[in-house]
């Protein structure tokens, strides 16, 4: 529908609109039995759900994925974008590739239409946002090359599959590439239309992590549908050294660059490091900061997406990816292991269902609440600015009543006087928590108002204890902090766990409990000699 932004995208299940949050897929492993084998459809789809996502785009880049994954994802409530596996390149229209695609597509369409999860038939990956560049004249193509490319495109993406879909699955539709704003013919005739522009169909952005941008960057691009934009970091160092000897523990060791397959992505991620932190010289320490980084990047854009949802203005988020292939340096939230990283845990946050949105500049604070369920929900809000002594400037307590579907600006608050001198700026900080009904708490978090390289810490002097439970794979921990601690962590250098929460913040004198499940039966005791509970502070030293 044509509105005031450009035109509306978004998925209507069941009468329901649709906030799709969620990722892209990639392929299991670099060997796809073997991925199956070994438990890695189950394994990363269940956390995917874990951490509150609708939906799981399946990358053009990859393959028609295995029965097993439509199963799962039917299983788990997970909708499913499928691209057709063509992406980042000129395809010929030949009569014999032609009928080579034809098959192919038929036999994958007779497949998989009757699964409850598939939401979409995609044409491609970029290709119709590469036909625009190809078109352009700075590749110093002829007209008849060009009118060469722009009709083999044409009759694979916007004939012969779209004809496909509407003869063998007519219950869905088909999107001619992503990102994509109709296309030539899928638009209605309407003519062309630049691919990629915020103001209809879905998006890529890239600008944060290829082209250097700042994280503020997303909130300057107001797409309709973010179907991909990511940020690297490092995977655990369990995972790191099932590939990497000690000696080797270097960013730019020959090792680590080799897993590494983008173009000078280590340094990508080491100068992001620099802008946001300090950075520390042990490599254990780095690796968490490269998570805590990428973390904070895909937060940036999500949480601004996700307040844009009212009255349709933005209804999707699907980072780029969710899983690995193979033990490596890469965009996911999941490594090949399934270990989470920091970012996997800022998705299970900030893809809650009731959510609470902050919008910082050094002169105001914008508070936002989104609503995804299809029923009206009420909550209490608390918030408070104050510096790194504990001196509180403004604090506040708010009931919030959001309709369903919606997304609710609650509050602005001015801080431009406190915030009038730079070095006061920098010492001041924002927390946050929201209740639901019940008064259980639903999010909590922090906001500073420049880069946390800036901000004074002083040592939280964490205190914690285990408990455990009945189940001997889980514990609860409670910990608590004696000054401000930011992204506190949990980790153990022995064994593998999920925790409940994890990377959060801590205000002084706050104690907070969460619960640790563990891939095995481990006692207490073996369990506290391993576990390293840290913060900020901690990884600056």
């Amino acid at each position: 529908n044509e509105d005031q932004w450009g035109e509306t995208f978004y998925f209507l299940l069941n009468g329901v609109p649709i906030f799709a949050k969620g990722a892209n897929w990639i392929p299991i492993d670099s060997f796809i039995p073997r991925g199956k084998r070994l438990g890695l459809y189950s394994m990363n789809l269940n956390y995917a759900k874990k951490a509150n996502m609708n939906m799981i785009r399946v990358w053009g880049g990859g393959i028609y994925e295995d029965d097993l994954f439509y199963d799962l994802c039917d299983e788990l409530g997970l909708l499913v974008w499928q691209d057709f596996p063509f992406a980042c390149a000129l395809y010929p229209s030949t009569s014999e590739f032609i009928e080579n695609v034809k098959d192919e597509a038929i036999q994958n369409i007779k497949r998989l239409r009757n699964h409850a999860s598939l939401a979409l038939w995609c044409g491609n990956n970029e290709n119709e946002w590469l036909m625009e560049w190809y078109l352009l004249d700075i590749f110093k193509l002829d007209l008849k090359k060009k009118h060469k490319f722009e009709q083999d495109y044409i009759e694979l993406f916007e004939k012969l599959l779209p004809e496909l879909v509407k003869e063998y699955d007519p219950q869905h539709d088909y999107w001619p590439s992503s990102p994509s704003n109709g296309g030539k013919f899928g638009s209605g005739g309407r003519g062309y239309i630049k691919s990629n522009s915020p103001n209809r169909g879905d998006s890529h952005y890239w600008m944060v992590w290829h082209f250097g941008k700042r994280f503020s960057a997303y909130r300057k691009f107001n797409s309709r549908f973010m179907s991909e934009f990511g940020f690297e970091s490092f995977p655990s160092m369990k995972t790191i050294s099932s590939f990497c000897p000690p000696d080797q523990f270097n960013l730019y060791s020959p090792v680590m660059e080799n897993h590494q397959k983008n173009s000078a992505g280590n340094k990508k991620i080491m100068n992001y490091m620099k802008r946001r932190f300090l950075i520390p010289r042990n490599f254990q320490k780095q690796v968490i900061l490269s998570q805590i980084t990428q973390a904070e990047a895909i937060e940036y854009g999500v949480e601004y997406w996700r307040a844009n949802r009212n009255n349709f203005q933005c209804m999707g988020s699907l980072y780029w990816q969710l899983n690995d292939c193979w033990p490596v340096a890469s965009w996911s939230s999941l490594d090949y292991f399934g270990r989470w990283k920091a970012l996997h845990y800022f998705a299970k946050r900030f893809y809650q269902p009731f959510f609470l949105s902050v919008i910082e500049t050094k002169k105001r604070v914008d508070l936002y609440i989104t609503n995804d369920y299809q029923q009206l929900q009420t909550g209490r809000l608390k918030w408070e600015i104050q510096d790194i002594d504990g001196n509180i400037f403004i604090d506040a307590e708010k009931m919030v009543s959001v309709p369903p579907c919606s997304s609710l600006h609650i509050e602005m608050i001015d801080v431009s006087k406190i915030n009038q001198k730079k070095e006061d700026r920098r010492k001041n900080i924002i927390f946050y928590r929201l209740y639901n009904e019940n008064n259980e708490l639903i999010c909590k978090g922090f906001r500073l108002f420049d880069h946390p390289k800036y901000f004074p810490l002083k040592n939280p002097r964490l205190n914690w204890e285990i408990i455990e439970l009945e189940d001997k794979r889980m514990f609860e921990l409670s910990i608590k902090a004696n000054e401000i601690a930011l992204f506190v962590y949990v980790e153990s250098n022995k064994f593998d766990f999920i925790a409940s929460d994890n990377f959060f913040s801590l205000n002084k004198g706050e104690n907070y409990t969460i619960t640790l499940i563990l891939n095995k039966n481990q006692t207490k005791e073996e369990l506290i000699s391993s576990l390293i509970v840290g913060s900020l502070y901690n990884l600056l030293k």
